[in-house]
Parts: C-alpha cells; structure tokens; sequence
C-alpha cells in the first residue's frame, strides 16, 4: 500500500483523546507500519505527527506539495 501525504498534513489518531477506539483497524495497524513502542505512544496520548516527522518513520511513503498531489500519485501507480 503507498500512502502520500501533503505538505502540512497531520496523521494520527485523535480520536483517542475523547476515548473512542480508532476506526477501520488503526489500532491493529499502526504498529506493523511505524513499530510497537511508537505506535503504542501515538494510540495512548493521541498526539498528532506532521507529514514530515511520518516519512521517516514509515507511516506515510512520501510527502508532496499540495499542487503536486495528482501528478505524484499518478508516477507511482
């Protein structure tokens, strides 16, 4: 699966700071992307990383400029 991000995005799931459970598997995923222990940081406190501090750590392949997005996808399909 690629993942692409914009330029100023922000993944995470926030959600858990309200107490709800992180949808459509997150919660099962998260770890096999980015590793248990920042996984388990990221699902506890609900923090927020931006597009930037995901690439290096595998949650996103590749972070873009927004006019960029299309033609970006498009060269890795």
């Amino acid at each position: 699966m690629l993942r692409v991000a914009v330029e100023g995005a922000r993944l995470g799931h926030p959600e858990m700071r309200s107490g709800a459970v992180a949808g459509f598997g997150g919660a099962t995923r998260l770890p096999q992307l980015i590793g248990l222990t920042r996984a388990t940081e990221l699902l506890l406190t609900g923090d927020l990383v931006s597009a930037r501090e995901a690439e290096p750590i595998g949650l996103i392949n590749r972070v873009v400029k927004r006019e960029d997005r299309r033609p970006e996808v498009e060269n890795l399909i």
